[in-house]
């Protein structure tokens, strides 16, 4: 997931400075900052997003696998 938000942060990034140059002209120096900030930005973000859909609400914080004799999962068949 890591390499996923990194990857994903440097295409976003390159696509918002080719558009900062290309379409409104601006500086080199500019567009390379906008490459840097909306890159960190982008993959801060899925990282994020990532986190936040694999926790569990109330999960037991003991539990360091992630799995309990006393839990019952769920499944599509029952």
């Amino acid at each position: 997931m890591a390499i996923l938000g990194l990857l994903f942060g440097m295409i976003a990034g390159l696509v918002t400075g080719s558009i900062a140059m290309f379409s409104f002209g601006l500086p080199f120096w500019i567009c390379l900052g906008i490459y840097a900030i909306v890159g960190a930005l982008s993959a801060l973000s899925v990282t994020c997003i990532a986190y936040v859909l694999r926790s569990e609400p109330g999960a037991d914080p003991s539990d360091q696998d992630g799995w309990s004799a006393s839990k019952k999962q769920r499944t599509a068949t029952g």
